[in-house]
């Protein structure tokens, strides 16, 4: 699989003998090693996102267990397991083509089809009466749903191809959260919530980040919080603390359903609800919380959460002071 012999090895460190590269080819550090990171932490790490790169300089995609061996409590060494997951990741790409293509040909007649039901709310065809035109409302509506199911479906083949376009700006966090606070707030006060803004008392520095990515992190966080929250008497809390490195960490607190311990290792997974949530809410993808953590994954930020069911849940999205790195040549995603 590597293309080297045993004795190759021997005698040697497996970071010199093995190059390690990651999805973007850029050289991951010895410290970054999947094995240091079990070692550093104690635990188990499983990463997928990595290549190995073969004594003829080709590379292959690798998933990586790194486990720490213990003895009386103490880390004497560790074990890697390692396979090729290059059928996995072709598969995986012919899905993210597929789901490209077909949304490209869905949003053409859906453009079309709102078009004419605009036309028809309108009177450009004629009166309505009154069930007509809440009939046709209904439609509408159903038709955006499925207009921004396929933009969905769009942002994450761009997302998964790897070609992002990420341009960061200056940006104020205060103002930035400000702004997408009072976007929501008809859907906060459909649902006759309060949202409560903990600003810091200094001013965090402007932060170069791509606006347009980080907008759909958070305003995704805080419609979640407000449609899994109970209608009526639920509050939403978020904030933007100083971390305890160079970052500021947002946070969105809510009162709602929680999400049940033996599923929140796949919170973050494509498609993936829970049944809770599946019966709080009827409609949902399933993609937004995989969509923010790719794009939280691709702005240099990390996203996690603290969550008990019945309780309420509290996402985090810690941010470093040096923000997001400039990519070019990528698509932008489509505002959902």
């Amino acid at each position: 699989m590597l293309g080297c012999a045993s004795r190759e090895f021997l005698g040697h460190r497996t970071v010199e003998v093995i190059p390690m590269e990651d999805s973007d080819g850029r050289s991951v550090p010895p410290n970054k090693r999947t094995i240091q990171l079990a070692l550093a932490a104690g635990e188990k790490v499983v990463v997928n996102h990595y290549y190995f790169i073969r004594k003829d300089r080709t590379k292959f995609p690798v998933a990586i267990t790194a486990t720490p061996v213990k003895l009386h409590e103490k880390i004497i060494g560790g074990i890697v397991v390692f396979r090729d997951i290059t059928k996995e990741k072709e598969v995986d790409q012919a899905k993210t083509e597929f789901v490209s293509l077909a949304s490209h040909q869905l949003r053409t007649p859906l453009t079309a089809i709102n078009w004419y039901i605009e036309m028809l709310l309108s009177g450009d065809a004629g009166p309505l009466t009154d069930d007509q035109k809440s009939f046709l409302h209904e439609v509408y509506k159903g038709s955006k749903r499925m207009i921004q199911i396929v933009n969905e479906f769009l942002n994450v083949a761009r997302l998964e191809s790897g070609r992002l376009k990420i341009d960061p700006k200056p940006l104020q966090l205060i103002d930035f959260v400000q702004d997408i606070i009072d976007e929501v707030m008809p859907l906060a006060s459909a649902r006759n919530c309060e949202i409560i803004f903990k600003k810091p008392t200094i001013p965090p520095p402007l932060i170069p980040l791509d606006g347009l990515l980080m907008r759909q992190v958070i305003h995704n966080l805080l419609t979640n919080a407000l449609r899994y929250s109970p209608q009526g008497k639920c509050a939403i809390y978020v904030s933007i603390e100083r971390g305890e490195t160079d970052n500021y960490v947002i946070s969105v607190k809510d009162n709602g359903i929680g999400i049940p311990k033996g599923l929140q290792s796949r919170i973050f997974e494509k498609f993936f609800r829970t049944e809770n949530a599946i019966q709080a809410v009827t409609e949902g993808s399933g993609i937004g919380l995989y969509i923010s953590k790719m794009i939280v994954g691709a702005s240099n930020a990390q996203i996690w959460f603290d969550s008990e069911e019945g309780h309420g849940t509290t996402f985090y999205v810690s941010i470093p002071i040096t923000g997001s790195s400039k990519r070019e040549g990528g698509r932008e995603l489509i505002p959902v």
